[in-house]
């Protein structure tokens, strides 16, 4: 088929034959790119949640009957403090009193994902007199 200025126009059918070697580096890149976008959302997915508690720090000593517990949790996680559910905000930030009684206290902090594994954390605070 003729062109302008008598060259050949390029058919659609033609773009797609480029040299068996370069089309098939194409696929093997794009193949690539798929599976390690597949691995790292699989990661994401299983990977066990985020927990930072800001207060109270470990092994301290009190007088107070009641401490505030601080904290961020992955958002979407569940958490447990000694076995009880606690609430977090869409932000994944919470904050729950805490009754102590004399002596040494443990809190068992426990942020689970639905599909990964979980993060924990225990502390230990010691109410004296």
């Amino acid at each position: 088929m003729n062109g302008l200025f008598g060259q050949n126009l390029i058919r659609k059918k033609d773009l797609w034959s480029f040299p068996r070697l370069i089309r098939n580096i194409l696929l093997a890149v794009v193949i690539l790119a798929v599976i390690t976008y597949i691995v790292f959302s699989l990661k994401k997915i299983f990977a066990p949640p985020q927990l930072n508690i800001i207060s109270p720090p470990n092994n301290i000593a009190t007088s107070e009957r009641q401490i505030l517990l601080v904290g961020q949790v992955e958002p979407g996680a569940r958490l447990n403090i000694n076995g009880e559910t606690i609430l977090s905000n869409q932000s994944g930030n919470f904050r729950q009193t805490i009754y102590l009684h004399k002596g040494i206290n443990y809190l068992d902090i426990k942020a689970t994902k639905k599909y990964g594994g979980y993060t924990e954390d225990i502390r230990q605070i010691m109410v004296i007199d």
